[in-house]
């Protein structure tokens, strides 16, 4: 494992977006994970892709997961259960 600690703003917007995924893998992983602990700018940019993210499971998948593990599904007309 690597021993370099990403500054928050050495986080690209792809590489937090990969995190937000969980596309990543160790050692970059952690490093932005870190970086997000770090910076409260980092945490609330990670937050909000994270909910944008759960939006658009809800309007695309017929069955989406929020982060919390709640499931939501939806019927052909788009309404929920």
């Amino acid at each position: 494992m690597s021993n370099r600690r990403l500054a928050p703003a050495t986080v690209s917007e792809q590489d937090l977006h990969a995190w937000i995924d969980g596309e990543l893998v160790e050692p970059e992983c952690s490093e932005v994970a870190a970086a997000v602990i770090a910076c409260p700018e980092l945490a609330s940019r990670a937050s909000a892709l994270q909910a944008l993210k759960e939006l658009l499971q809800l309007a695309y998948n017929p069955v989406s997961m929020l982060h919390d593990g709640t499931a939501i599904r939806r019927d052909k007309t788009g309404s929920h259960d």
